[in-house]
């Protein structure tokens, strides 16, 4: 038993040494530009479920930008953020900050439950 134990354990740490050594590998292939995007995105929210919504719906930024990305909203209910392996919830005003590693578009969502129309509350990155 103390044996299979510890056979797991060692599988265990080479692969979270491993998935470490992953994650720097990514992040060192990326090259930073330097440049800091300062992104405001508005969250609305109402009485019907088509009166939420982020504005804009989209934004655009290179790859290896800096992303400085502050949540506003329209009223007094909270949102958050679920976007490129992020999921905070943020005051109005709040910012988070990253570095766009990775090309594509991403969906990004409202990660804070704020009424009827949550689930549509929805825009996209697009890294490029």
């Amino acid at each position: 038993m103390k044996k299979g134990f510890l056979i797991l354990l060692v599988i265990l740490i080479l692969t979270a040494c491993r998935s470490k050594e992953e994650a720097q590998e990514k992040t060192s292939d990326v090259k930073e530009t330097g440049e800091v995007q300062e992104v405001t995105i508005t969250g609305y929210s109402g009485d019907n479920p088509e009166d939420f919504k982020f504005e804009p719906e989209e934004v655009t930024v290179s790859q290896g930008d800096t992303v400085k990305l502050t949540l506003k909203s329209n009223d007094e209910i909270e949102h958050g953020i679920t976007l490129y392996g992020i999921n905070q919830q943020l005051k109005d005003g709040e910012t988070v900050e990253f570095i766009a590693e990775e090309k594509g578009e991403f969906a990004g969502q409202c990660s804070v439950f704020c009424g009827p129309g949550h689930g549509v509350m929805n825009f996209n990155l697009i890294v490029k």
